[in-house]
């Protein structure tokens, strides 16, 4: 889909990702698939398996995506990679339970809930987030801290039901 191929091209989301997010055998586009599914279909349609839900997503985007829908997602997604670098800086989709941890890798499971939630944001909520986004950070690494199965959702069967709703609430 032009779409996908568009957003994984997208400056943002390079600079967001730190162009860790290689397109050698179509990471990139793996990524961006997952936040399409995600934010096209909603994480309280999810399905198992994984993949069947995003291919799911990839043909109704292809066969009753408007033309102003899809630029719709793309424009948010942009939207969402600028936010996600200015509230988590080079921590942008990084697992952490502190400031301080080391960095780690870009978690997929983690850059789907961000991208596909920011994304979402109406003007209003957010420049309430913006304004509060220490605040917003600092409640994620509590929440990934002191509760294991929050944690867990986005490392061990990050593709079962369970794990999904988990790491979207």
């Amino acid at each position: 889909i032009d779409s996908i191929s568009r957003m994984a091209a997208d400056q943002a989301f390079i600079n967001a990702t730190e162009g860790k997010i290689k397109n050698l055998r179509h990471e990139d586009m793996d990524f961006v698939s997952r936040f399409a599914a995600f934010y096209w279909l909603g994480y309280m349609n999810y399905q198992p398996d994984l993949e069947h839900f995003i291919n799911k997503a990839m043909a109704d985007i292809r066969d009753n995506g408007s033309e102003e829908k899809i630029q719709k997602m793309e424009s948010d997604f942009h939207k969402a990679m600028l936010l996600s670098l200015d509230i988590f800086g080079n921590r942008a989709f990084r697992k952490q339970t502190t400031r301080e941890e080391k960095r780690k890798r870009i978690n997929k499971a983690y850059f789907e809930v961000i991208s596909s939630q920011l994304a979402r944001l109406s003007t209003e909520k957010t420049n309430q987030l913006l304004s509060h986004k220490d605040l917003f950070v600092d409640n994620l690494l509590t929440a990934m801290r002191e509760s294991k199965v929050y944690n867990d959702s986005f490392s061990d069967g990050t593709g079962s039901k369970i794990a999904v709703m988990c790491r979207f609430s």
